[in-house]
């Protein structure tokens, strides 16, 4: 409780967006950065051109209560449908746990896939 995860990720990609920016989030006690050692915030807005997309997501966990933090982080924009990318994790007094899993894209032609590979990540 009260640490946060190294860096777990999922890819975000797609084919046929419109111009408009992919939104990443918000879920509780997790944030997210475009890069392992970057800046992690509550959410993300990723400005795209439009057509082809591509972007890795890092994730983090940092839970601030004793209590399960399972759920959807949501993904959305570009014109496609909304999708969910599942995470569970569980806040305690030993170190927090976390697993990601694998989530269909956006699209409005399932045209793309967000993936991850299922892990645990700790912090002490």
């Amino acid at each position: 409780m009260n640490t946060t995860t190294a860096a777990n990720s999922f890819t975000i990609s797609s084919t046929y967006l419109n111009a408009t920016n992919i939104n990443v989030g918000p879920f509780a006690g997790y944030s997210f950065s475009t890069s392992a050692t970057g800046t992690y915030t509550a959410s993300l807005s990723l400005t795209q051109p439009g057509g082809q997309f591509s972007q890795e997501v890092f994730v983090k966990f940092s839970p601030t209560a004793i209590q399960f933090y399972n759920g959807n982080i949501p993904v959305s924009g570009g014109g496609a449908n909304a999708i969910n990318v599942a995470v569970r994790g569980s806040g305690n007094n030993a170190a927090p746990t976390v697993v990601t899993g694998a989530a269909e894209l956006l699209t409005p032609n399932k045209i793309g896939r967000a993936s991850c590979r299922e892990r645990v990540f700790s912090s002490v």
